[in-house]
């Protein structure tokens, strides 16, 4: 309240009166005890400073004026009597004025950049609040760390406390959660690469909340990495629906396997139900069911996989296998999806084993050939290329056909995401073919790409790690 009356109305007007007589008037009564030329502009200026400092331009202007006033009629030096005709004095007291109001300026400037600063912090940190987003740094060369308020706020902690340090992170996050980390950071410092990860933190009274952190590298002039910036913004939310979301496709997709199942085993005793021979009408309608119930059965594997992916739920099996040997095996049992295509593997050169799941290397393959095989021109055939990039083997399938526009050619492994000329091609699916497939390896720890010549060739990429990813990472 008392803050208030002084920056508003008549109590402004007061402190500025103030602020603008007190400072100078103590400044004439010191100078009158012990008089002093040599001080005497030192103390009128200090006044000045004082005077615009707590009381502003108008304080500052004012101050200056009075000091002038002052030393002009009450201190003038005994040679020169009352009527100050020296030059030299004249000159002394302009450049004193010219100083005191360059001071008030100064001083109103900073005010007011320190105002803007105050109001800028002020909106950043009630922005962080209202979107539960915090942001931090780390510096690697001083150890020490910076949360905002909000990063406090959700992570439940007292900001007087030291923050954590990396080894530290056990008493924030989950082991799970503090390994990602740890991982992730190694990664940066090896390599600089940004990082996204979701977190699950932990509070000191055993609850959890779960986190989005972004971070990024910083560095120094000569580009050497010093430090960590980034922000965490709460997802709790966000998690609690994916898991709501997740439970409901698993009910609705065990619900419908079983009527599914019944369909597809229907379809299999009809020709036995069906005394002599079926006609060919009647084995037509027995084919359509069997498709429609093997599709429908796919479509629903489909959003069983895409809910596991998105709640990172997705259990993997992994070994040691051949590249070239797996790929071969693996097209084997793929050939009813190329029945009237040529499908050739071009390796290059040696390949380091890969650690993968066997049966999600296949499904990953078979999305990728399917994909050759729907929207390519089956006449110039499939090609499917190995070869080893540092440690990693880049598995890349080739058709030839329309090709893809550079611009849809991240589209295509979005969820339920398929390129203008695959709507309209007649070809039906969900589009979460490439979408389940990029989760897949990028829970190996690898990377999916596309490349495309319209008109000519599409390929799609994509890299596996020769790598134990979890050794990697310990």
């Amino acid at each position: 309240m008392a803050k208030r009356f002084w920056n508003t109305g008549p109590g402004r007007a007061l402190r500025v009166a103030l602020c603008a007589v007190l400072p100078p008037l103590v400044a004439f009564a010191a100078e009158a005890m012990l008089p002093s030329t040599v001080t005497r502009w030192l103390m009128f200026n200090a006044a000045v400073i004082v005077s615009s400092w707590l009381g502003g331009l108008e304080a500052g202007i004012a101050s200056t004026i009075l000091s002038a006033a002052l030393v002009w009629w009450f201190l003038m030096p005994p040679e020169n009597g009352r009527a100050a005709t020296d030059p030299a004095y004249f000159l002394t007291v302009v450049i004193f004025l010219a100083i005191g109001t360059a001071v008030s300026y100064f001083h109103e400037s900073l005010r007011r950049a320190r105002r803007a600063l105050g109001t800028t912090a002020n909106e950043l940190e009630e922005a962080q609040r209202l979107a539960h987003i915090g942001s931090w740094a780390w510096d690697f060369r001083t150890k020490t760390g910076w949360w905002s308020p909000e990063l406090y706020r959700i992570h439940r902690r007292d900001p007087a406390l030291p923050l954590p340090g990396p080894e530290e992170l056990g008493r924030f996050f989950t082991p799970e959660s503090a390994a990602s980390i740890r991982a992730a950071v190694e990664r940066m410092m090896r390599d600089g690469t940004p990082f996204e990860l979701e977190l699950e933190a932990v509070f000191p009274d055993g609850g959890s909340c779960w986190v989005s952190t972004h971070a990024e590298a910083v560095r120094d002039s000569s580009g050497h990495l010093v430090g960590l910036r980034g922000t965490s913004q709460d997802i709790t939310h966000v998690k609690t629906l994916e898991r709501m979301k997740e439970e409901w496709t698993s009910v609705v997709a065990h619900d419908l396997r079983q009527p599914i199942g019944v369909i597809a085993m229907s379809a299999e005793m009809l020709p036995d139900a069906q005394p002599g021979d079926v006609t060919k009408p009647v084995a037509a309608s027995v084919h359509h069911i069997r498709s429609a119930a093997r599709s429908l059965n796919r479509m629903v594997n489909d959003l069983m996989d895409v809910s596991r992916l998105e709640a990172h739920r997705l259990s993997l099996e992994r070994d040691w296998h051949e590249p070239a040997k797996l790929v071969h095996e693996t097209l084997d049992h793929l050939r009813h999806l190329t029945p009237h295509s040529d499908v050739t593997v071009a390796a290059g050169g040696a390949l380091l084993p890969v650690y993968v799941d066997r049966d999600r290397f296949e499904q990953i393959l078979g999305n990728l050939v399917s994909n050759a095989v729907k929207y390519g021109d089956g006449k110039q055939g499939i090609r499917v290329e190995l070869v080893q990039t540092g440690n990693d083997v880049r598995f890349g399938v080739v058709n030839h056909g329309k090709g893809i526009p550079t611009e849809e050619l991240t589209r295509i492994f979005t969820r339920f995401g398929r390129t203008k000329g695959a709507s309209g091609s007649g070809v039906s699916g969900l589009g979460l073919g490439l979408y389940i497939a990029r989760g897949l390896v990028e829970a190996h720890g690898g990377h999916m790409w596309a490349e495309s010549v319209p008109g000519d060739t599409t390929t799609i990429n994509f890299s596996l790690p020769c790598h134990d990813g979890a050794e990697a990472a310990a």
